[in-house]
């Protein structure tokens, strides 16, 4: 599946990056608590590994352009490795290019509860693509088994 600016605005999306030596990390982008006057905020965290929410690392808020401003409880700044990685895969989402070696890939998880799921449409369980669409799911419907079978395959031959 396509990484999308869409998806990192669904609420809960987990995203992987990954370099062609093999090195991956987890990226997790989540709607925050809305203020009065104020743009929604999108909490970037980071990690090494697939953890626990709490073992991941702030790394700084979303911005409606995909860069990200520190803030006073970053973990990392502008220059630092984990904050360079995350810009550099929040850029290359929004231009839509990625270089040869390099992958952004789905972590296998909703983007809108954040929960591991097996069957998807378009990064979204079967649940939560009901609620943001006001579609009905049937697993047995020829849509939803061409978009269970078909849609990984097709997203990464377009990169």
């Amino acid at each position: 599946m396509k990484i999308t600016p869409e998806y990192l605005h669904a609420g809960n999306a987990v995203f992987t990056v990954s370099n062609p030596n093999g090195t991956t990390f987890y990226v997790r982008v989540q709607l925050g608590r809305p203020r009065a006057g104020m743009p929604k905020p999108y909490w970037i965290t980071v990690s090494d590994h697939d953890a626990p929410l709490k073992e991941y690392q702030y790394v700084g808020m979303m911005l409606d352009n995909g860069r990200i401003a520190t803030t006073r409880t970053s973990r990392f700044r502008h220059g630092e490795l984990m904050y360079n990685i995350v810009a550099w895969a929040l850029k290359c989402i929004w231009v839509d290019k990625l270089p040869a070696g390099y992958a952004i890939e789905w972590a296998g998880r909703c983007g809108k509860c954040g929960r591991k799921v097996t069957e998807h449409i378009d990064g979204f369980g079967p649940e939560c693509h009901r609620s943001i669409h006001n579609v009905s799911y049937d697993p047995a419907s020829a849509y939803s088994r061409t978009m269970r079978y078909v849609a990984g395959p097709i997203y990464q031959d377009c990169r």
